[in-house]
């Protein structure tokens, strides 16, 4: 069974993406802009604003692939959270 979060980020020639563990905790300045975000684990995931957590979030349930909204495409964070759905 998969057990990681997969971030999808675009440059100017190609989609490239960053594994991230399932274990809680929190990735800060991700590469961006993010695109597309796959929680292959059973902890929602959210993307932050800001580095501390503050502003905006947009969050993915567990065992879910998500295409990112443009307003949120530029997290300060990428944070793992709780065994639990959005």
């Amino acid at each position: 069974m998969p057990t990681q979060v997969i971030l999808y980020y675009s440059t100017s020639s190609s989609a490239i993406s960053i594994t991230y563990s399932c274990a809680a905790g929190y990735h800060v300045n991700p590469p961006q802009p993010v695109v597309r975000l796959y929680s292959a684990c059973e902890r929602r995931v959210y993307l932050n604003q800001y580095s501390d957590g503050s502003g905006w979030a947009y969050c993915v349930n567990p065992w879910t692939a998500s295409s990112i909204p443009a307003g949120y495409q530029y997290p300060g964070r990428v944070a793992v959270g709780a065994v639990a759905v959005c």
